[in-house]
């Protein structure tokens, strides 16, 4: 009987944590190529007042290329610019990606105001660069909520 008990303390435990996170809401995102790089979306979604970006990044040129995840910001629909969430609290070594090389990045962004947006740009200039520091341009990349 105390096994019983506890099963069914944990199974409402259990629904209780998973309902607290909030549904995944899926953004549709616009891939991003250029001569020097291509990030291609793998998945982009809101939960909550968050949105994660998860991104395949390749590196088109013959030297290396260095991401700075912290350094992605998201731009919203009114204008207003996020920095990475994680990034604001601590620091993430920069991926250094090879020549002609793919790498994942995930970066998130958190702020209250992402509850009402239905459509940010991901903004990664700022965040790639060559080994001799200057910055690679790179157009942002479109995300657009999809209807739920």
């Amino acid at each position: 009987m105390k096994r019983w008990l506890t099963l069914i303390g944990l199974a409402v435990l259990l629904q209780a944590l998973c309902g607290c996170m909030g549904a995944k809401h899926a953004w549709s995102p616009t891939p991003v190529a250029t001569p020097h790089v291509r990030i291609d979306p793998q998945q982009i979604f809101r939960q909550k007042n968050r949105i994660f970006v998860r991104v395949t990044f390749t590196n088109l040129t013959s030297n290396m290329l260095v991401v700075d995840r912290d350094a992605v910001t998201l731009q919203l629909y009114t204008g207003q610019v996020l920095r990475r969430s994680s990034g604001s609290t601590t620091r993430h070594e920069p991926y250094v990606i090879a020549a002609h090389a793919s790498h994942p990045v995930w970066v998130d962004f958190k702020d209250d105001s992402i509850l009402n947006s239905t459509s940010a740009r991901v903004l990664w200039s700022e965040a790639v660069r060559d080994m001799a520091g200057h910055a690679i341009q790179i157009p942002p990349m479109q995300t657009t909520a999809l209807q739920q």
